[in-house]
């Protein structure tokens, strides 16, 4: 406020105070009274009142006793007051104002400066605006203000309130008795405070605040650091920006604070709060009681609790933290390694990340945890949960009560459950998993083998039973991958399974499902109740069925598939033979490849087959059809009701047909067939034994003679001979060759043959003839038939036969004459003419002559008259006869190049590199082989080339190539190919300006560019590592001249010192603003726990309140004051100040109206504005408001804590 201002409100309350006055002493605004005694009023518009009195100033008013107004626009009012300065006022007894604008009064009290204020008895007021209020007090200072009694205020701009209060620091301000203050800016409230330190504060009773900005509130508190605050009784501080609040805390470390009773915070940004807590580490948190935090972040909580490791937690009671990072939180729990947590009561957390949760929990092992009650956890990244577990694997886990975990990755739920094998489960209770890899789920489950699992109420997976499963109750797994699933189940077998209840599965692959199935073979599966598949694959499916042959199958009730591949299906069959069948009821499949399908069957014959109800087959490859059939004869088949075929290869279809030929077939209803071969097509027919080859079709045939046919109802087929009229005749065709006959009636019932086509009639014909040809026959007959020779050719020679009848030889004559042109002469000469001379062939010499050939008889063997004399190889006819003269032509030419080859020809080998070896071939001429001698040498002289065969070399000059060895020398330069080395090379030395494009490098330039290249590391097995460089040369390489680098979260680019320099210099900014920030922060929260300090009381009628409250966040400290006042039970002003130790100040003002409050307060004067009720809850929701606003900023101040950590690493990675 500028001094015109805070002049101008002075002068308000003086005019105020003195129209007061006036009202009091009976005089009225505007009213001269010149009643007077010995008053002397020569000022121009004065006014004197009273007894010696002078008003000698302009408007000038000397009302009383011997008062003095001389000076302008002064006034005296009372008794023996001199108002000597312009526009002063001296009101009272003995009152003297010396400067201009100042008011005294009251009895005594003096104004010495301008604009100044005494008021009350014996004030001085010295100072420019100057107050003096109250009995005795001084205000000697520039706008210094002192009210009470015996109050010096002796600093410009300062206040004394109270009693005996001395205040010498500029701008500070003294309430209540004996304070004294020596410092600017300071502030002493109660009694006999002291603050010799700028800014300091001492509120309460004997405090001293003896550093700049510190506070002292309460009673008997010593602050001596910078900014630091005692607050209570007998609180100590020594050092800067420490605070002490509560009974004979101690704060010796820097930003410490001590809040309680007997507190000692001697670390620095150490906080020990409640009752003898001592937080000795830097950074440390004691709170509660009896607590030790001896290490930098430690934290103790509650009581008797110690954190005596770096960062280490103590919360409850009797808690030891002696980890870093660690945390033990309840009731005498320990956590004694690097971040640790025993929480609960008398847990231990002995492992590094290890966590005890609970009562009497012990993690041991890193990254252990344990949770509830009394369990142990001794294996690393162990979990247990629950009462009474044990773990002792690596990276087991267990829940319940009673369990025990002794192998890695193995988890135990439940109680009493026992896990030792490996990556291994128990859930439930009393379960055993000893197996690796195993599960054992439910109640009393074991699992012994490996990959087991046993999952229900006590199965059991044995030993030898890996990869197995046991599910339900009481099952059994006994061999590897076997599996049982339900309720007394046993899978011993390899791979087997069991489904269901009391099934055994003990065969390898075998499967059971369903109820009291036994599986024993390979691959064998019984499904159903009561089912036993003993066999190798074999399968029984329903109810009591039994399958022991090899991949038998039984399916439905009561069946046996005995046989192997064997299958019986339905109700009570029984398949016995190798691959038989028996499918339906009660049917029997007893032999190979049988098979018996429908109800009642039998089938005991190989291969054989029976379909339908009661069937009987007995023969091999026999096959019934129907019913009551019944089947002896191999390769047989019947098809109907009740037929027997006792034949071999016969057939019976119908009813009631009886067939016991073999290869007989009757088709139809009661044939009886007793022949071989024969067949009865009808009812009733019947060949009897002996008529084989036979066949009846009709009715009641019947056939006694074989190869016969009876055709038609009631026909019969007998043996009748060959006769015409009463005479047997012998001679006609197929007399001799009859073997039976076809019959188309009977004796007494005989039927015509009509539509009969004409037959064929010759003398071997055996067609049938109809009447029309018998009718011609008989016209012939009646006439006389005669024979003659119609030429010369022909001879007809008539006889009589024995019947009297005529027959006749008719032959060829002699000679013939054929036609014009071939005459044969068959009487001595033999000779056959063709075409009149033309060809002839001659019997008596064996010659053939056509034309100009003659072909001799065989001992001449020649042919004369060929005409083909000469020869053309180019031209010749393939398969012509060749002429002697062809031959010589042949001859003549190959006597010419005999005469050519008997010249003599020489071959020769002018040098040793060809050799040439002679023999003699096939046909007895001369052959050179040649071929290069094993030596070969080429040229002569420093050129030559000598490639050697024996040793496998070539050479030339000074090169040798050695094919044995694989060896190459050329002067100096040796190629190896057994090794794949080159040696010899000259150009050992590196010149990267000048190299010869093309040409081998040697080891040595590799060497050269080997030193000083940038190498990529080698893992142990000499692999190179791409994704790893490793310079050489302990003390650093430096890369110069890098191209500064692409940054983004992709790139992989390198970057250089300028880039990092620049990252170091965000970092260092970013730095420099979170702590400004976070000192911002905790100037905030100081300042805002200081103004939530400021609580209006309003008990006993009182209309103003004075309250003040201390506050402190983060190592910051604040003050604030506040006043409240009501004038009504409706409205209340509430304003508040406060002040940082930084100088940072925050202020606010509020109204609060009261709504639906009718009573009148003169009316009952024992109501107050608010309750205490209504207090609390107000304050409790504004302390709701302000522990969201600290827990935001604790928030932040935790972000920011991250964030500066994060800050430290990359500075660190930085500076690397």
């Amino acid at each position: 406020m500028s001094k015109s201002k805070r002049y101008q409100l002075e002068k308000k309350i003086m005019v105020f105070l003195s129209s007061g006055l006036f009202a009091i002493s009976g005089f009225c605004a505007g009213d001269v009274y010149a009643a007077a005694v010995f008053a002397d009023g020569t000022g121009t518009n004065s006014t004197v009142a009273g007894v010696n009195n002078n008003a000698s100033g302009e408007n000038t008013n000397a009302v009383g006793y011997n008062n003095h107004a001389i000076s302008d626009n002064s006034n005296a009012i009372g008794a023996n007051n001199q108002a000597l300065a312009e526009d002063s006022n001296a009101i009272g007894s003995k009152n003297n104002t010396y400067a201009n604008e100042s008011n005294a009064i009251g009895s005594g009290n003096i104004t010495n400066g301008v604009g100044s204020n005494a008021i009350g008895k014996d004030n001085v007021a010295n100072g420019l605006d100057s107050n003096a209020f109250g009995t005795a007090n001084k205000a000697n200072s520039d706008n210094s203000s002192a009210f009470g009694t015996g109050n010096l205020a002796d600093g410009i701009g300062t206040s004394a309130f109270g009693y005996l209060n001395n205040v010498s620091g500029n701008e500070s301000v003294a309430f209540g008795f004996t304070n004294t203050i020596s410092a600017a800016e300071a502030v002493a409230m109660g009694r006999n405070n002291q603050v010799i330190a700028t800014g300091g504060s001492a509120i309460g009773n004997n405090n001293q605040a003896m550093a700049m900005y510190s506070t002292a509130i309460g009673n008997d508190n010593y602050a001596i650091g910078e900014n630091s605050s005692a607050i209570g009784l007998g609180n100590n501080i020594t050092a800067n920006d420490a605070t002490a609040l509560g009974n004979k805390n101690t704060a010796s470390g820097i930003s410490a604070g001590a809040v309680g009773i007997s507190n000692t915070a001697s670390g620095h940004n150490a906080q020990a709060f409640g009752y003898l807590n001592e937080a000795t580490g830097q950074d440390s948190q004691a709170f509660g009681a009896q607590n030790k935090a001896t290490e930098r972040y430690a934290s103790a909580f509650g009581h008797e609790n110690e954190a005596k490791a770096y960062a280490g937690s103590a919360l409850g009671v009797k808690n030891v933290a002696t980890g870093n990072f660690a945390s033990a939180v309840g009731y005498d729990n320990t956590a004694s390694n690097y971040l640790a947590n025993a929480i609960g009561t008398s847990n231990v957390a002995s492992g590094a990340y290890a966590n005890a949760y609970g009562v009497h929990n012990e993690a041991n092992a890193s990254y252990a945890s344990a949770f509830g009650y009394s369990n142990i956890v001794s294996g690393e990244h162990g979990i247990a949960s629950g009462y009474n577990n044990n773990i002792s694997g690596n990276f087991a886990s267990t829940f319940g009560t009673d369990n025990t975990v002794s192998n890695i990755r193995s988890a135990a739920v439940g109680s009493n459950n026992t896990v030792s094998g490996e990556v291994s489960n128990a859930f439930g209770y009393n379960n055993t998993a000893s197996g690796n890899y195993t599960n054992a789920i439910g109640y009393n489950n074991q699992t012994q083998a490996f990959a087991s699992s046993a999952i229900g109420y006590q199965n059991k997976a044995t030993a030898s039973a890996v990869s197995a499963s046991a599910v339900g109750r009481s099952n059994e797994v006994s061999n590897e991958y076997a599996n049982a699933f339900g309720a007394l189940n046993k899978a011993s077998g390899s791979s087997s399974s069991a489904f269901g209840v009391n099934n055994n599965a003990s065969g390898s692959f075998a499967s059971a499902l369903g109820y009291q199935n036994t599986t024993a073979g390979y691959l064998g599966s019984a499904v159903g109740a009561s089912n036993n598949a003993s066999a190798n694959y074999a399968s029984a499916f329903g109810y009591g069925n039994a399958a022991s042959g090899y991949v038998g199958n039984a399916f439905g009730s009561m069946n046996t598939a005995s046989g192997s591949y064997a299958s019986a299906v339905g109700y009570q069959n029984t398949a016995s033979g190798v691959k038989s069948n028996a499918i339906g009821n009660e049917n029997t499949a007893s032999e190979e490849y049988t098979n018996a399908v429908g109800a009642g069957n039998r089938v005991s014959g190989y291969a054989s087959s029976a379909f339908g109800n009661n069937n009987e087959v007995t023969a091999e490859f026999a096959s019934a059809f129907g019913h009551s059939n019944n089947i002896s004869g191999y390769v047989s088949n019947a098809l109907g009701y009740d037929n027997a075929v006792s034949g071999d290869y016969s057939t019976a279809v119908g009813l009631f047909n009886n067939v016991g030929g073999n290869s007989s077939h009757a088709f139809g209803y009661g044939n009886n067939i007793a022949a071989n071969s024969s067949s009865a097509v009808g009812n009733g027919n019947t060949i009897s034994t002996g008529a084989d080859n036979s066949f009846a079709l009709g009715n009641d045939t019947s056939i006694s003679l074989a190869n016969s046919v009876a055709l038609g109802s009631n026909s019969a087929a007998t043996a009748i001979n060959s006769v015409t009229g009463n005479s047997s005749y012998t001679k006609w065709a197929g007399v001799s060759d009859v073997v039976g006959v076809v019959s188309v009636g009977s004796s007494g019932a005989t039927r015509q043959i009509q539509n009969v086509a004409a037959g064929q009639v010759s003398a071997t014909s055996t067609d049938a003839v109809n009447g029309s040809q018998l009718y011609e026959v008989a016209q012939k007959a009646a006439q006389q038939a005669t024979v003659s020779a119609g030429d010369s050719n022909v001879v007809v020679t008539p006889t009589t036969n024995s019947s009297g009848g005529t027959d006749y030889e008719v032959k060829l004559a002699d000679e013939l004459e054929i036609g014009t042109g071939v005459k044969v002469d068959g009487t001595g000469d033999g000779k056959i003419d063709v075409g009149n001379g033309n060809v002839v062939i001659d019997g008596s010499d064996g010659s053939i002559t056509a034309g100009g050939v003659t072909i001799n008889k065989d001992d001449e063997g020649t042919i004369n008259g060929v005409t083909n004399t000469t020869w053309d190889p180019d031209n010749y006819v393939s398969g012509q006869a060749a002429t002697e003269d062809q031959l010589k032509a042949i001859h003549d030419k190959a006597a010419e190049a005999a005469e050519l080859a008997a010249k003599h020809t020489t071959m020769e080998a002018v040098d040793n590199n060809i050799l040439i070896e002679k023999s003699t071939n096939a046909d007895g001429g001369d052959h050179h082989e040649l071929k290069l001698n094993d030596v070969v040498e080429i040229g002569s002289g420093a050129n030559k080339v000598t490639i050697d065969g024996t040793n496998g070399t070539v050479s030339t000059g000074n090169i040798n190539m050695n094919g044995t060895n694989g060896m190459i020398t050329a002067d100096k330069i040796t190629i190896d190919g057994g090794s794949g080395t080159i040696g010899g090379l000259t150009n050992t030395t590196w010149d990267a300006d000048n190299y010869v494009s093309g040409q081998a490098a040697s080891e040595d330039q590799l060497k050269t560019v080997y030193d000083t290249a940038v190498k990529y590391d080698v893992d142990s097995g000499g692999n190179i590592n791409t994704g790893k460089i490793t310079l050489e040369g302990s003390s650093g390489t430096t890369i110069g001249n890098v191209a500064a680098g692409e940054v983004s979260a992709t790139s992989m680019d390198a970057v250089n010192g300028s880039q990092l320099y620049q990252v170091k210099q965000d970092i260092n900014n970013i730095n420099q603003d979170i702590t400004k920030l976070g000192d911002e922060i905790d100037t905030v929260g100081a300042l805002s726990a200081a103004m939530a300090g400021l609580h209006p009381r309003f008990q006993d009628g009182n209309k103003g309140e004075l309250a003040m409250a201390y506050g402190g966040y983060g190592g910051k400290s604040a003050l604030a004051v506040g006043g409240f006042y009501a004038p009504n039970e409706k409205v209340m002003f509430s304003l508040g100040l406060g002040i940082s130790e930084g100088g940072s100040k925050m202020g606010n003002f509020g109204v609060n109206f009261a709504l639906d409050r009718s009573r009148d307060r003169k009316a009952e004067p024992r109501d107050i504005i608010y309750t205490r009720k209504e207090v609390d809850n107000s304050l409790a929701a504004q302390d709701e408001k302000i522990q969201l606003l600290l827990a935001k900023v604790e928030e932040q101040s935790r972000e920011m804590e991250k964030q500066s950590r994060e800050i430290e690493y990359l500075r660190a990675q930085v500076e690397k």
